[in-house]
């Protein structure tokens, strides 16, 4: 029989395992001691799994590689550790060209690094993303995480990958989709993402065959999620970034026989030239996506053109699920038609060039989409045939995309033919489902070689409260109240900076009608019921100090000092089902802080869920401040405590009722007393 801490690390395992899998959360509410049983009787855990690989010039297939590690800890059978050194870990062993096993290989032992031990974890952990490489060196994605099999990636960098082909075992190179250039996620995995930096990546779908009549030219291939694919499960992006990948679709065959009728083969479609998602759940949190390209292949050569691929979704695509975005700036990406050789072929279109939604549900909250694009097809040298463009920043085609605290700035779609017009140069809806609340959509832009250069910052219908948009032309509004519209934003002209925090926002200027512009009671997200949104993208007071109005989008100017908890820790049990939540932590008052809760007021949060507390809700007692109160079914009970230590505090805070939502680890909590303000990652155990 094992020990007692044998068994407390299994349960860890199976509590990791859980956060992603609402089935065994239920399994362990509800028959704790069944599942205590059975570890108790089954083998004994094997020794902790750890390694160590050497980086370059080790070769690739060498027993203390990075390869090596990672088929060692799929035949485990246990979590395993792998902790990379300063350096390069370059990948030189192709997936086999001849032979039964030719094609891609999904054991490991060729091409990508595949992590295939269904219910365990391999944590891969580098010394920074600048600092640590794995160099995928072009034969192939860097990453495949199949079967279900759980990965955690921390202070690393993934990049020089190539997706030829769709990851299935032995699919050769022209067969299938490309999809993941760096990372493929596959079966209803979990993969988390901490500091690490997935850059220079590309998906190309394979081009056509070429053809003579009767053998028509075959069309290209589709390229997908230049950075990272994902099928189904579950990825979380945390203080990380996504730069310079790109997804493309292959060019259509051409066609031998110039006789009129010989038409070239279609062109393939390029989308998520960062991050795509067919299905399952996509996290962003403090992260940067940015200068990564979704491209249409071109339409083949024939007597007539063959049509071009549409390029979707530069940023990110979402085929279906869910995608919730915080704290995040997608920026100069780009989703491009490459057009076709002669006027004849019909010309792919560019849309979504920040974000394509085709369906599934969308929820961004503190985030900026600054300088995206979405550009048409032309045809050949032409301006008479081309094709269209839409949603610059966000394209919605279908599902439903909610919008809080946001910035839309300075995106565009731009067309290059007289016969073809651009829309929505900020956002495109072509679906019904479009919600915002202090959001700020302004400054962006249409471009077409037939019409000046005029703003267009939403095209088709959007439900809006409390958010500005700078032109309103081709937008059909259901306005919610607190509105401000056909008004100049304001905004700093420098654009795109860092102004505090670790992602970049636009400043709002002396006198932007966005300042002060929303009672704080109405600062909240678009959650049923609404949260409060207490922070801004940088971290920052909303809103800001002594104020009763908060700002319009992802900035809050701060007219009034505040201070930084020197320290802030804890740690979360949460029940997601039950809306349960109990919290243990403390903080450290900055140097010059002091609070006295009675009198100031209090904001609070954790995940999404989040409270506003006026100055007198809490009361004193001996052993320090407390709050207690059940509101809408809801009960929450909130405890600063004094300690021994001058100016340091004991947090505990307790939640029952209704459901949480945006649960995943790391959890951001923040705390807010007067003009003292703490915000860190928690870890989480479920209940």
């Amino acid at each position: 029989m094992k020990t007692c801490r044998e068994v407390a690390n299994e349960l860890i395992v199976m509590e990791r395992a859980a956060w992603w899998n609402p089935r065994l959360r239920r399994i362990l509410k509800a028959a704790p001691l069944v599942v205590m049983f059975l570890l108790l009787n089954t083998r004994t855990a094997r020794a902790a799994c750890s390694f160590s690989p050497s980086p370059d010039p080790t070769v690739d297939d060498a027993s203390n590689s990075l390869r090596a590690a990672i088929l060692a800890a799929n035949a485990s059978g246990q979590d395993c550790l792998i902790q990379l050194q300063a350096g390069t870990y370059t990948l030189t062993i192709a997936n086999p060209t001849t032979g039964p096993n030719q094609g891609q290989d999904n054991t490991g032992a060729y091409g990508d690094l595949d992590i295939t031990d269904r219910g365990h974890t391999v944590t891969i952990l580098g010394k920074g993303h600048k600092v640590s490489i794995v160099n995928a060196n072009g034969i192939d994605r860097a990453f495949q995480v199949l079967n279900g099999a759980n990965a955690a990636f921390g202070n690393l960098a993934i990049e020089g990958g190539s997706a030829v082909d769709n990851g299935t075992a032995h699919s050769l190179p022209g067969q299938t989709t490309s999809e993941g250039g760096g990372v493929l996620v596959q079966n209803g995995g979990h993969v988390s993402f901490s500091n690490v930096a997935i850059d220079g990546n590309f998906a190309f779908g394979a081009p056509g065959l070429n053809g003579t009549p009767p053998f028509n030219p075959g069309p290209g291939l589709a390229g997908q999620g230049g950075g990272l694919f994902l099928s189904s499960g579950t990825v979380e992006l945390t203080d990380s970034e996504v730069s310079g990948n790109g997804a493309g679709g292959g060019m259509g065959g051409t066609s031998f026989l110039t006789s009129r009728g010989a038409n070239g083969g279609a062109g393939g479609a390029g989308a998520g030239g960062g991050l795509y998602v067919l299905s399952g759940n996509l996290r962003l949190l403090r992260s940067r996506v940015f200068s990564n390209r979704a491209g249409g292949g071109m339409g083949g050569r024939g007597f007539f053109s063959g049509n071009s691929g549409g390029g979707q979704g530069g940023g990110i695509f979402l085929a279906s699920g869910a995608l919730r975005i915080s704290g995040t700036t997608i920026s100069a990406n780009s989703a491009v038609d490459a057009g076709n050789f002669s006027l004849a072929g019909g010309v792919g279109s560019g849309a979504g060039g920040g974000i394509f939604v085709a369906s599934g549900s969308v929820k961004v909250t503190d985030s900026t989409l600054f300088s995206n694009g979405a550009t048409g097809g032309s045809a050949g040298l032409t301006t008479t045939n081309s094709g269209s463009a839409a949603g610059g920043g966000l394209y919605l085609g279908g599902g439903s995309v909610s919008l809080a605290a946001d910035t839309v700035a300075s995106n565009f779609a731009e067309v290059r033919a007289f016969s073809v017009t651009a829309s929505g140069g900020g956002i495109a809806n072509a679906g019904s489902g479009l919600f915002t609340n202090t959001t700020l959509i302004g400054n962006n832009n249409l471009f077409s070689i037939n019409t000046l250069p005029l703003g267009s910052d939403v095209e088709g219908p959007i439900t809006c409260a409390n958010s500005l948009i700078s032109q309103i032309a081709g937008t059909t509004i259901t306005d919610h109240g607190g509105n401000l519209f056909d008004v100049d934003p304001v905004l700093d002209p420098g654009g795109l900076k860092f102004n505090g925090g670790t992602t970049e926002t636009v400043a709002l200027e002396s006198g932007s009608p966005a300042i002060d512009a929303v009672p704080a009671a109405h600062c909240t997200d678009l959650d049923a019921p609404p949260n409060p949104v207490i922070i801004d993208q940088r971290g920052f007071p909303r809103p800001d100090i002594g104020e009763v109005k908060c700002d319009i989008g992802a900035y809050e100017v701060q007219d009034t000092a505040f201070l930084r908890f020197s320290l802030f820790n804890g740690r979360l049990k949460i029940d997601p089902d039950a809306g349960v939540f109990d919290l243990a932590g403390g903080f450290t008052l900055g140097t010059g802080g002091s609070i006295d809760p009675t009198t100031q007021p209090v904001a609070f949060s954790e995940g999404s869920y989040a409270v506003r507390l006026p100055a007198g809700s809490f009361v004193k007692n001996s052993s320090g401040y407390v709050y207690q109160k059940l509101v809408n079914g809801i009960s929450l009970s909130v405890s600063i405590n004094f300690t021994s230590q001058p100016g340091a505090y004991q947090l505990l805070a307790s939640r029952a009722g209704g459901t949480l939502t945006d649960t995943s680890p790391p959890l951001p909590v923040t705390l807010m007393v007067g003009n003292n303000i703490g915000t860190t990652d928690m870890r989480v155990r479920f209940y």
